[in-house]
């Protein structure tokens, strides 16, 4: 994990990228995840409701844009299942 990432935040993506999809954080619903110390601030309701802006709003120009996303020279994605 990075350096500058907070001791919840490192908790919070530890636990989201758990292997085991039976141990990860949120396979007993949402709720688990809502409830973890990073996102003790976060007022759930005013996030439902809409009453906060999100601080980046992407441009997307069709279902498949994925010009938000880094290119990453050298590495080929592949799907296993």
């Amino acid at each position: 994990m990075p350096p500058h990432f907070s001791e919840k935040a490192k908790d919070l993506l530890t636990k989201l990228l758990t292997r085991d999809p039976l141990k990860r954080l949120g396979a007993k619903g949402a709720s688990e995840i809502k409830s973890h110390p990073f996102f003790a601030d976060v007022k759930w309701e005013d996030v439902l409701h809409k009453k906060k802006n999100p601080p980046i709003v992407p441009t997307v120009r069709k279902p498949e844009d994925v010009g938000n996303f880094d290119r990453v020279r050298g590495i080929k994605l592949s799907l296993k299942f």
